[in-house]
């Protein structure tokens, strides 16, 4: 093995190294009973994981470079491998990271954030960080603008992501929705979340984790609680009430409306 391919191995991590087989082998990751399972092309077979990889399949969702379909099989997307490669950058990842010790952020808070980054990202709402340069008047002239209405297309998909965004935070609620836009969206760290939002200081990670949980059971990848007793109260009564069959014509019951 020649140099060059020995330091090439030295520095592949083990979110890179699954990564590339899977694009290798046009697979996808399955999640099941709290397992991960990759699955053939055709989907007829599939092969356990260990369970130390669910660390770095948590990573590469944090990073974007997977993404949950809607058959619920995770798949590789375009230019994974440099998101990878600028992971670090994410706070999130970094959370990830940071979390081994407690492990109060899970798989699930990570996936819920990623999903709710992505239909940000779709809905168009991400700040410019270039200059326009283009011209004030578009023309027509381009094929983009004329060809299959791909101009209608782009919008609806753009109103989908936005209802989809609005309604996920609706759902978790002004007061853990601003640092779930802050961190998931904007991609910023957690001290500077809470100077934008006026927070007391190192409250953001509680903070965050009641959102990303609020926000992972409003997508279905944890399950709501449930209360141990009756969800609804059909009938108050005393000590010493007996049911009739029907009141409404029982002789005692009617006795008792004329007295």
């Amino acid at each position: 093995m020649s140099s060059s391919q020995t330091a090439s191995s030295r520095h592949q991590t083990p979110e890179k190294t699954l990564l590339k087989r899977l694009r290798a082998n046009q697979g996808a990751l399955l999640r099941r009973n709290g397992g991960w399972h990759v699955l053939s092309p055709d989907g007829t077979g599939q092969r356990a994981l260990p369970q130390k990889s669910a660390a770095a399949i948590a990573k590469l969702c944090a990073a974007g470079a997977v993404i949950e379909g809607e058959d619920g099989l995770f798949r590789p997307v375009q230019g994974a491998l440099a998101a990878v490669r600028n992971a670090h950058e994410s706070p999130l990842y970094r959370l990830l990271s940071a979390d081994g010790r407690d492990g109060h952020f899970q798989d699930e808070h990570l996936r819920a954030a990623e999903r709710l980054r992505i239909d940000f990202e779709k809905a168009h709402l991400s700040p410019r960080v270039t200059a326009n340069y283009a011209p004030a008047e578009a023309t027509t002239s381009r094929h983009w603008q004329m060809s299959d209405n791909a101009v209608a297309r782009l919008t609806d998909g753009a109103l989908a992501a936005r209802q989809r965004l609005h309604d996920a935070l609706e759902v978790v609620g002004p007061e853990l929705s601003g640092l779930l836009l802050q961190v998931c969206c904007l991609t910023r760290g957690l001290e500077e979340a809470e100077r934008c939002l006026a927070l007391p200081r190192r409250s953001g990670r509680a903070v965050l984790l009641l959102g990303l949980t609020r926000l992972a059971r409003h997508y279905g990848l944890k399950p709501r609680l449930r209360h141990a007793g009756p969800s609804q109260i059909g009938h108050w009564a005393v000590a010493d009430y007996r049911p009739e069959i029907n009141p409404a014509t029982s002789p005692a019951t009617h006795a008792r409306h004329q007295t």
